[in-house]
């Protein structure tokens, strides 16, 4: 069976762009930690043997949120949290996602979005890509 990871990248943010989201009433650092334990649950019921990973910041280990994904993480087995201690100024830790792809680590990465449940549509693309052995690379 080939191995699946699920890679997510979880920063605080330097400079939220509000302009980027004038439409979302939840646009602030905040927004990040509500749809996590929902996301987790769901990733772990349709990709059942996937790996999940979650590349973090220094900043979001001392969130006082921070229990909640601590929590997730001891009591799902399949979710790894992964500690990055890098410097930045804005958000270059959106490309820690990839990590798994770079480092070779599985045979199919899915890299998202830490904000974004998947939707129908989305779980059945991906779960094309991952069952059609003739196609390399996927993107929504």
């Amino acid at each position: 069976m080939e191995s699946l990871i699920i890679s997510y990248c979880f920063f605080t943010p330097k400079n939220l762009h509000k302009e980027m989201r004038t439409w979302d009433m939840y646009n602030n650092q905040d927004r990040y930690w509500y749809n996590i334990p929902a996301m987790m649950v769901i990733n772990s019921i349709v990709y059942s043997n996937a790996k999940i990973k979650v590349h973090i910041s220094d900043e979001i280990r001392n969130n006082p949120k921070f229990e909640v994904l601590e929590a997730i993480s001891n009591k799902m087995t399949n979710v790894e949290l992964v500690y990055m201690s890098y410097d930045y100024r804005d958000t270059e830790p959106t490309m820690w996602r990839y990590k798994p792809l770079f480092d070779k680590e599985a045979d199919i990465v899915l890299c998202r979005d830490i904000d974004s449940v998947p939707n129908e549509d989305e779980i059945r693309a991906s779960l094309f890509f991952i069952n059609e052995k003739q196609f390399y690379t996927h993107t929504l």
